[in-house]
């Protein structure tokens, strides 16, 4: 491969082409139900379990500032490691065909930082959820909190 093909595979996995708008996000690809037969007819209701309207989905409050907080931040862990895999991408091209090198690594260090950054991220986000959230609404969740 040249450098211009590199190029090109790299920007065809950041840019793929649009699929087929189909409907909704959230139904299901007609594929499933013709190829597979899997039978979505209870997702046509409104009150489907996943929706917002469905009896037993928890809603925060508009007044739960933690929570609030931490559900607007909800997408840094991956914009932090879709940072990284373009930090990835950018060494392969800047680097490409060099065979003259300082040391085992050349540019990944940032890359490794920024994929461990974006980990971090994730696990505190979800800590932080599971005990604004866990300890309040599930039993289960408030006996492991108290024990822990």
């Amino acid at each position: 491969m040249d450098l211009d093909e590199i190029k090109e595979e790299i920007h065809l996995l950041f840019n793929p082409e649009p699929e087929e708008h189909y409907g909704p996000r959230e139904l299901p690809h007609p594929r499933l139900q013709e190829v597979h037969k899997l039978d979505f007819a209870y997702m046509q209701k409104v009150t489907w379990e996943g929706s917002s309207r469905h009896p037993h989905t928890r809603n925060c409050s508009a007044d739960d500032d933690a929570l609030n907080l931490l559900t607007r931040n909800s997408d840094m862990p991956m914009q932090l490691m879709l940072s990284a895999i373009h930090l990835f991408a950018d060494s392969i091209v800047t680097y490409f065909g060099d065979k003259e090198q300082e040391g085992d690594i050349r540019y990944y260090p940032a890359i490794v930082l920024t994929l461990w950054s974006g980990f971090e991220t994730f696990v505190k986000h979800s800590s932080e959820m599971l005990l604004l959230y866990g300890a309040e609404h599930t039993r289960g969740g408030a006996l492991f909190l108290a024990r822990s």
